[in-house]
């Protein structure tokens, strides 16, 4: 193997954990166990006064309810959400949208390289 392409190579691997480390590192208070709800869910807590706070990133909304467990949810185009958020007292705090994860997911898998 060219010993261009071996430093490019080595260069190429760097780079791809030191943005995994990153990644990995970047929001440590985000990485807390939050139980998936619906939607629906959602509006039915929000309705009953049992959401404290909600972060709208996106389409994600992550959140604690009264008794402080966490909660995430996908939410779809609602233009009244947070207007009815606010109504019942919960404190909104928004984002941009996340850029997605150099994170493997369960069901996606490292790739081996090749040996030369």
């Amino acid at each position: 193997m060219n010993a261009n392409l071996r430093n490019f190579a080595l260069w190429v691997i760097i780079v791809l954990l030191l943005l995994a480390l990153f990644t990995l590192f970047q929001n440590p208070g985000q990485r807390t166990s939050a139980q998936d709800i619906s939607f629906s869910q959602l509006l039915t807590e929000v309705d009953q006064g049992r959401v404290r706070d909600v972060v709208i990133q996106g389409p994600e909304i992550h959140g604690t309810f009264s008794n402080g467990t966490g909660f995430q949810t996908y939410a779809p185009s609602d233009p009244g959400l947070v207007q009815k958020l606010y109504s019942k007292g919960v404190s909104i705090t928004a984002r941009p949208p996340s850029l997605p994860s150099l994170r493997p997911t369960r069901s996606s898998a490292w790739i081996p390289l090749a040996p030369s």
